[in-house]
């Protein structure tokens, strides 16, 4: 649906009823460029069924995190049997020179894997509890 961040705009302008002004429309691409498609999409997509008034970039930031934790909240690693008494992640390999290491267990890097092909940041994209500014 929403291919591009200009098409995530333009639907915000849309489904509030907005003109586009083009200096509040480039404010909007500076600040939401570095928010992956897929969250930005999300959260643009819900915000008109959270709120009567248009978006400011904070509050898209805001809808955008909540977004994030909600994908994030399925990216959940269970140990497996190999790991989950000893030392959950990790499982002693022993090196051709006989001497045994600790090694990332194989169910750590699947979920690594998994985690990495999800494409959903792990670090938060904006505060919760951060003041909204004088953003347009």
């Amino acid at each position: 649906m929403l291919p591009d961040l200009d098409a995530c705009i333009a639907y915000l302008f849309t489904a509030y009823r907005q003109r586009p002004n083009e200096a509040v429309v480039a404010v909007y691409q500076h600040q939401l460029a570095d928010v992956p498609l897929a969250i930005l999409r999300a959260a643009v997509l819900a915000l008109p069924g959270r709120q009567s008034f248009f978006p400011s970039v904070h509050e898209i930031k805001v809808a955008c995190e909540l977004a994030r934790l909600d994908r994030v909240k399925d990216l959940v690693w269970t140990a497996c049997e190999v790991c989950r008494e000893t030392r959950p992640g990790w499982d002693v390999v022993v090196d051709p020179a006989g001497v045994k290491r600790l090694a990332r267990c194989a169910c750590w890097q699947a979920h690594q894997a998994r985690v990495a092909a999800a494409g959903i940041p792990l670090r938060p994209i904006v505060a919760l509890l951060e003041a909204a500014g004088d953003e347009p």
